[in-house]
């Protein structure tokens, strides 16, 4: 039987291949690193709800806007002038009728953006 040495080429060699990788990653970094081309918006504080859990917004609380990012809440204000169910995805200015109160429907995950 007569055996024949069969020798792959790859593109690149092993060193030059990670030479590579280090330049691109040193690129990344660099980007990473850099400063953001505008403020970034305020983080919001994240509320993780349990199924009928209440929480009561007070207007110290500083909070603009209410998103709710999973699950359905009830929502009412003081005066009561109407009461408002959001669900996942919905988005509710707060301006007035402080304080709120707000009740999980199911569990939930509720952005309070400030």
């Amino acid at each position: 039987m007569k055996t024949t040495n069969v020798r792959l080429s790859l593109p690149l060699s092993a060193p030059r291949w990670w030479a590579r990788m280090e330049k691109l990653l040193g690129a990344l970094y660099q980007l990473y690193e850099r400063e953001p081309a505008r403020p970034a918006a305020p983080l919001p504080d994240t509320w993780h709800l349990q199924n009928r859990q209440v929480i009561r917004l007070n207007k110290a609380s500083n909070a603009s806007r209410l998103h709710v990012r999973r699950g359905a809440v009830w929502l009412t204000r003081t005066p009561a002038d109407a009461d408002v169910i959001l669900r996942a995805g919905d988005k509710l200015d707060l301006e007035h009728g402080w304080p709120i109160i707000v009740q999980a429907l199911q569990d939930s995950c509720v952005d309070l953006v400030h």
